[in-house]
């Protein structure tokens, strides 16, 4: 439920002004701002020392260690930072030992001093090379180097010689430690690492006590942000601020009372767009997380969270279109649920949603008989059992009493049907056998043609719900609310095919065209109408809204689409297993079903939600608002 905001003001003694703001902290209701214009918010040092700090702990896998609640939070936290940037430096200085101990590892433990001592004696230099084989030196150069080995196609050299040699192609390598120097440097910043990374361990106990911490620095933070957008008056004497507050909320009150502060309800100037309240509780709430994920509704839309929440579980289930897959999907749910039971709301809320999407797709798979892509047979319990069956035999009926094209072109391609009389028997003769399997081909070609016009008539039932509700601000809407019923009725007609509507005795198909065309005429005539009445004569333009809703109508045969489309990934997967054998058959199976797993869950959300905030919203929902944000104390989420 979306509550309009009201705008105060605040009139007070500058003494009071942080009791003020710490007590409106408490209640949660005043959402403030300056008179003079937007500030800028930052955050404080040490709320930032502690995040990164947080951010630290949530790296570590605690250790068995007895946290000290004695110790002071912020000693911790520069305490855990000094840590963490002693430890990379320990890291980058291993990198570098590392590398420098691959460099010089060829030439073995030379005693540097040694080899300094005997050309300080004997006069002569002493020189290490390296080369890269495909490099050629001259022959009396290469006399004079005493080789030592070849390492990943590098020469590695020695030289001793009165005078210092330079030769092209010879790359010096100049040696500051030796290599048990360099290696034992190494092995003491390792345990240093050790003992560094273990400290951080002990003291991951400490990440709830930083929560808190960090919890009351952002609370402080908020408290400070709106104190700096109070106005001065009269010096320091008085301060004034605005706040926007929920309509009929009250709890405000209680934040000025032994107070001497005064409050006056304010105009909304034109150029100020309100805030959005949204007060929602269980099913509704998760609805509303939908709707944050693309836009905030503005002050004048009415709150859409339980229609997005039912059509996008709706979509969800057409889209996945398999109860096999609904069965998973809950298994999962349950092992998050159990492992996340202690998590924030949102998370909870997230996880029933989960139970919901689920539930949907095991509830459409078992009304479409579909299980992990599986044909069964029509006289199969859980096919007799399901909804779609049932259509389907009412669809047969209907071309057996009236000899219709689709009951002609059955008795060509399955001449066996002519005697039979039956919908069953036309499901369950209705068939070919192909590489010696058995296809029931009627039943698959009806189910198909059923499952697209369920989606047909569910994006235009929805089309229509949005439609009444934007019929609220534009009464044209109930023309087009008109005209998509007129075309529906109308359209099998022109292309020379059937409806449920008509199959299941509503109307026949000469009434639903003659209505059809009727309502057609009507809606747009109103609409247009309507348009020249707000918009004067640039409403003419509003005939051209009908291709806008014949297009998002259309947009949902996507649902049909996506569906067959995982249908046949699975049944494919089948077949493949079946084919190759266990061992082999085994792994296609789950690599096909895990993929296919994988897609529909990705399309289920983004075309679910994708229907209800581009199609839906565009016939009934503005937008663009923003989201009302108290100042409030807060647990925070990292």
């Amino acid at each position: 439920m979306i509550i309009p905001c009201e705008k105060l003001l605040f009139i007070g003694t500058s003494v009071d002004l942080v009791k003020f703001l710490q007590n409106a902290q408490n209640i949660g209701q005043l959402q403030f701002q300056s008179i003079e214009g937007k500030r800028m918010r930052t955050i404080s040092n040490a709320a930032e020392d502690t995040l990164h700090a947080l951010r630290i702990l949530r790296r570590q896998v605690p250790t068995d260690q007895l946290k000290n609640d004695v110790v002071p939070r912020y000693e911790l936290v520069e305490k855990i930072i000094y840590l963490q940037d002693r430890l990379d430096r320990v890291v980058e200085a291993e990198k570098v030992l590392t590398n420098e101990i691959h460099r010089i590892k060829p030439f073995g433990n030379i005693d540097l001093e040694i080899i300094q001592e005997l050309s300080s004696s004997t006069r002569h230099v002493v020189q290490f090379f390296s080369k890269k084989q495909k490099k050629q030196i001259p022959q009396d150069v290469l006399l004079k180097l005493i080789f030592i080995e070849t390492d990943s196609a590098i020469d590695y050299f020695m030289y001793i010689g009165s005078t210092p040699l330079k030769q092209e192609g010879l790359v010096e390598m100049h040696m500051e430690f030796s290599l048990s120097s360099l290696k034992e440097r190494f092995q003491n910043l390792q345990k240093e690492e050790i003992r560094i990374e273990t400290e951080l361990k002990e003291m991951a106990h400490y990440q709830e006590i930083l929560e808190e911490y960090l919890e009351e620095l952002l609370d402080h933070d908020d408290i400070r942000f709106a104190r700096s957008q109070a106005t001065n008056i009269l010096g320091a004497t008085l301060f004034a601020i605005e706040a926007w507050t929920p309509s009929k909320k009250e709890g405000w009150k209680d934040a000025i009372k032994d107070l001497n502060i005064h409050v006056e309800h304010v105009r909304i100037r034109e150029d100020e767009t309100p805030p959005t309240f949204m007060e929602n509780a269980g099913f509704q709430k998760i609805g509303e997380d939908l709707i944050r994920v693309y836009d905030v509704p503005s002050i004048h839309d009415k709150d859409p969270s339980s229609y997005i929440l039912v059509f996008f579980a709706l979509f969800f289930a057409m889209i996945v279109a398999d109860a096999g897959y609904g069965f998973l999907f809950l298994a999962t749910t349950f092992v998050l649920k159990y492992f996340l039971r202690n998590a924030v709301a949102l998370v909870q809320r997230l996880i029933k949603l989960a139970l919901i999407l689920s539930t949907s797709c095991i509830i459409w798979g078992f009304l479409t008989a579909s299980y992990f892509g599986i044909q069964m047979a029509p006289d199969h319990p859980l096919t007799k059992a399901s909804m779609i069956y049932q259509i389907a035999k009412v669809k047969i009926q209907y071309q057996i009493d009236t000899k219709g094209a689709s009951f002609k072109d059955w008795l060509k391609e399955y001449p066996q049907l002519a005697q039979e009389k039956t919908p069953e028997a036309f499901l369950k003769q209705g068939i070919k056998v192909v590489n010696g399997k058995v296809q029931y081909e009627i039943q698959e070609d009806l189910f198909l043609s059923i499952l697209l016009e369920f989606s047909l008539i569910i994006g235009t039932l929805h089309i229509i719900i949005s439609l009444l509700r934007g019929a609220r601000t534009n009464m044209g809407s109930i023309g087009w609310v008109l005209f998509t019923v007129g075309a529906f009725l109308y359209f099998p007609t022109y292309m020379n095919t059937q409806t449920l509507l008509n199959e299941f005795g509503f109307i026949t198909v000469q009434n639903a065209s003659i209505f059809g065309l009727q309502l057609i005429g009507i809606g747009i005539v109103f609409a247009t109408i309507v348009a020249l009445f707000k918009r004067r004569i640039s409403g003419i333009f509003e005939v051209t809204h009908a291709v806008q809703i014949f297009a998002d109508v259309i947009s949902y045969v996507r649902l049909y689409a996506l569906g067959l489309t995982g249908v046949i990934l699975a049944s494919t997967s089948n077949k493949f297993a079946e084919d190759l054998g266990y061992a082999a058959g085994l792994f296609i199976l789950l690599f096909g079903h895990g993929l296919n797993l994988m897609v529909a869950l990705m399309s289920g959300t983004i075309h679910g939600l994708r229907l209800n905030f581009l199609e839906w919203y565009r016939h009934c929902f503005e937008g663009g608002g923003k989201l009302f944000i108290p100042l409030l104390k807060r647990r925070i989420t990292l």
